[in-house]
Formats: structure tokens, C-alpha cells, sequence
């Protein structure tokens, strides 16, 4: 029994240190998108944005998608929404200060948690999400 306790403690040390590591990514990420150029920026997120795209509308679903949550509706919704902010992105109407948020709260009510980054579909998501609030920052939007 306490060779179990033993190894739940050592998982959840490196989880913990796996998530610090994350959070520090995630905040130099920023601090690297904060000294580019706007326009370049702009670039960036509709790039990314249309590979997300892209990948949620040709992925072919497979029966371990479907285990894990994924559906053709979900598929298609998340390409639709993130088609939609690519194309604000590029013509200098984005203003969704939390298109980000909805991307992931999306895939979060809809698809298994269990399973967050082992497929390329949540792996287009968050980077679509991640790109989406960088942009979002980059404007100056959000809560004042």
C-alpha cells in the first residue's frame, strides 16, 4: 500500500512540475509575441488559425476520436467558429476578446479531458486557442 502512496506522490510532483514548466512557457510565449510587430502577429494568428481549420475539417475521424468524444458535428463546429475569427483576423475585425475561451470551453465540454493532446484535432484547437489569445492581448482586448 505504501508503494502505491509512493508512486501517486511521485506523479503528482511531476505533475505539478510539468504544469510550472507550462506556466513559464506560456508566459514567455507572451513576452516573445509582445515584442513582434503587430502585422507580423496578425500573420501568425491567421496562419495558425487556418491549419486548425484545415485539420479539423480533413481529419477523418477514427473509432478512438469517437471514443474520446469527438464526433463530425463537433468537428465541423470548431472549424466553422475558427473560420470565422480567421476571417476577422484578416480583415481587421476581431474584437472577441474571449475567442480563445470559447475554443477551449468548447473542446473541454464536448471532448474527454482524459485524452487532451494525444490527437491532432485538441492539438489544432489549443494552439488555435493559444494564437487566438495572443492576437486578442496584442489588441488591447478584454475586461478593463
Amino acid at each position: 500500500m505504501e508503494a502505491i502512496g509512493g508512486e501517486a506522490a511521485n506523479q503528482w510532483r511531476a505533475a505539478k512540475t510539468s504544469r510550472q514548466a507550462w506556466d513559464a512557457y506560456r508566459r514567455a510565449e507572451i513576452a516573445f509575441w509582445d515584442t513582434q510587430d503587430l502585422r507580423y502577429v496578425r500573420i501568425h494568428t491567421a496562419a495558425v488559425l487556418r491549419m486548425a481549420e484545415t485539420t479539423l475539417s480533413q481529419t477523418a475521424l477514427t473509432q478512438e476520436h469517437r471514443q474520446h468524444g469527438w464526433s463530425e458535428e463537433m468537428a465541423t463546429y470548431l472549424a466553422s467558429k475558427i473560420g470565422e475569427f480567421r476571417h476577422q483576423v484578416e480583415t481587421d475585425t476581431f474584437s472577441e476578446h474571449e475567442a480563445g475561451y470559447v475554443l477551449g470551453r468548447t473542446l473541454i465540454e464536448e471532448v474527454s479531458p482524459k485524452w487532451p493532446d494525444l490527437d491532432e484535432l485538441h492539438v489544432a484547437v489549443d494552439l488555435a486557442e493559444s494564437a487566438l489569445k495572443i492576437f486578442s492581448k496584442r489588441l488591447g482586448l478584454g475586461p478593463k
